[in-house]
């Protein structure tokens, strides 16, 4: 199938925020290349129609991750949201939803944040609709308020899913994720890899984002917009662990494999991780000043 038939146009409202907030910079060296991917019988991909309800109870219960950290925020304008919700309540076929399992077993939204956020916030009566065209008597009103046999209609809808299951090995699911997110900005290396690889490094990578002297020392701005920041990081600590001579089937394959085995590493090994980033932070900021980038 062709992934871009399947985007919304919330990709427009997410390229406009992104110029607002201005471009990225640009780390050098952060085309990492290709990925030599073994071959596989197959995608590791299940499709399912599944309800709003559905949905939504798992939501409730934190069984749906519908805010993963890479994901962008909601941006939908309420006038949009209202249309998705007409497109239910008229059978309008709606596009197709990602959902990726992850090792707890809960669904991790890879595309369709803002159709499901949409969802949620009318069931949850936060917004009425308005601007509606097909069914103009609920202009105005919330979710509440609508027939109680259009309430029904709505938490029995259903999206199709398609959901990539946890033994999707990690390599096709970089590919995946790398495929489905052609439309609009794509997520670069580390967002991808910030859903693909949560744990204790990933939590360390974030924190050592924050150093005092590693922001000096890279003094760029809106350096953590797409995760940049992050990058550098997690290559120090790739390079500190595994050193630049196992880095012989190119960065990308080398930077996952780093994050693949020490995905959730010891208290000891965090420490020591903190310890000579921190170091090597304040080495280069005594040194380079904030010219060490």
């Amino acid at each position: 199938m062709n992934v871009d038939e399947t985007r919304q146009p919330e990709e427009d409202i997410e390229n406009a925020e992104d110029a607002v907030a201005g471009p990225a910079p640009i780390v050098d060296g952060e085309d990492e290349g290709d990925l030599l991917v073994a071959s596989h019988e197959g995608l590791l991909i299940e499709k399912n129609d599944r309800s709003l309800s559905e949905f939504y109870r798992w939501q409730q219960s934190g069984r749906l991750i519908v805010d993963p950290e890479w994901q962008r925020q909601y941006v939908w304008d309420r006038k949009r949201a209202a249309k998705l919700v007409e497109s239910f309540l008229r059978d309008i076929p709606v596009p197709v939803i990602y959902l990726g399992r992850n090792e707890e077993g809960k669904y991790e939204v890879i595309d369709g944040l803002q159709r499901l956020t949409s969802v949620f916030d009318f069931f949850d009566n936060k917004y009425p609709l308005r601007g509606l065209e097909l069914v103009p008597k609920y202009n105005g009103r919330y979710f509440k308020e609508i027939d109680e046999k259009d309430q029904h209609k709505l938490q029995d809808a259903t999206l199709r899913t398609f959901e990539l299951a946890f033994r999707t090995p990690k390599d096709l699911m970089f590919v995946i994720f790398e495929r489905l997110n052609t439309g609009g900005i794509r997520l670069n290396d580390m967002e991808i890899r910030n859903c693909l690889f949560r744990g204790r490094l990933n939590e360390l990578i974030k924190r050592l984002a924050q150093d005092a002297d590693f922001l000096s020392c890279v003094n760029q701005r809106n350096l953590a917009t797409r995760m940049s920041d992050r990058t550098l990081v997690l290559r120090f600590l790739a390079f500190y662990e595994r050193t630049y001579q196992k880095a012989k089937q190119g960065l990308k394959a080398f930077i996952n494999e780093f994050f693949t085995t020490y995905r959730n590493p010891s208290d000891d090994k965090l420490k020591e991780y903190e310890k000579q980033f921190r170091k090597a932070m304040r080495g280069s900021v005594t040194v380079f000043g904030d010219n060490g980038f």
